[in-house]
């Protein structure tokens, strides 16, 4: 590469360069301009939004340490992404969180037994069900040959399901 060539391609560089941050001043200029507008601001309207928010991209919710996060960028006219910082918990905020997590392991443990009771309890019924359809019908033929008991009523309760036939 001769010397000319290096000077033409540092040259369109640097012109590449300049248009970039004009236009990224020009951008900057009208950021500060609506920021102007509504330097003193008690709620946040709507028009508010669209003139400072370009979009909000919201991604795929994750479980991380039992906790639900989900990650959210947000774009604003003439700047582009922002990186909120995290706020920094004091000790007692800290303290709280950790209360809280707690209660709420307290809180799933609590439901996952009482599903697992209620999943035994509707096993029990169905069994008991079954059996008590398979008593029934067994005293049905044996019934037609005896006499009806005398006036006492027994009332079998099913649920609906193991009483419906099953189609092939």
């Amino acid at each position: 590469m001769t010397l000319q060539s290096e000077l033409e391609q540092t040259i369109a560089r640097l012109k590449s360069e300049i248009v970039t941050f004009n236009a990224d001043s020009t951008k900057a200029d009208r950021f500060i301009e609506i920021a102007n507008r509504y330097t003193d601001f008690s709620e946040l309207t709507p028009t508010m939004i669209n003139e400072f928010i370009e979009r909000i991209v919201v991604h795929e919710a994750e479980k991380i340490d039992g906790e639900r996060c989900q990650q959210v960028d947000v774009y604003l006219n003439f700047v582009g992404q922002i990186d909120l910082p995290l706020p920094e918990l004091s000790p007692e905020e800290i303290a709280e969180e950790e209360k809280k997590k707690h209660r709420r392991k307290l809180i799933r443990e609590r439901q996952r037994r009482y599903r697992a009771r209620k999943k035994a309890k509707m096993e029990q019924e169905r069994l008991a069900a079954e059996h008590g359809q398979i008593e029934s019908s067994s005293a049905l033929t044996s019934t037609k040959s005896k006499p009806a008991p005398s006036k006492k009523k027994t009332t079998v309760v099913a649920e609906s399901k193991s009483l419906t036939p099953k189609s092939a």
